[in-house]
């Protein structure tokens, strides 16, 4: 079973991870604790479960390394993220409050952007030469 937890702060000094209650209770989860133990419910399923030591309940974690890094709010790198979106779709889905910590998005020159528009060189205009020329 894999919990993701959005919105999650990163402290480099502190050598544990902190759960907020309040942010699961708001993401649907139940949480039960009594007799020295903790449990994390979503319906009829156990997400996790815990046991108390000393002030605090304590879980079994693994960490997925994709989701622990701190994110940059720049527009470029939102840009290099969703596929080198336009700068009007950034900004259409920073309005929608889609993109965290990016409010609007004003784009540099992208060279991979750049390099992969498409052009074609035009056709050559002449005149038909005799009627009923394919043009």
């Amino acid at each position: 079973m894999q919990l993701l937890l959005r919105g999650v702060k990163h402290a480099p000094d502190v050598h544990f991870n902190l759960i907020s209650v309040k942010i699961l209770d708001d993401g649907g989860y139940d949480n039960h604790f009594g007799s020295g133990k903790w449990k994390l419910t979503k319906g009829n399923l156990v997400v996790a479960r815990g046991e108390k030591n000393s002030k605090l309940y304590w879980t079994k974690a693994l960490v997925s390394k994709d989701n622990v890094n701190a994110m940059d709010m720049e527009a470029s790198l939102w840009h290099r993220r969703l596929s080198h979106i336009s700068e009007k779709g950034l900004n259409c889905l920073a309005k929608k409050d889609f993109l965290q910590g990016l409010k609007s998005a004003e784009l540099e020159k992208c060279s991979h952007c750049m390099a992969g528009k498409q052009t074609r060189v035009s056709f050559k205009k002449h005149p038909p030469s005799r009627k009923l020329e394919l043009l």
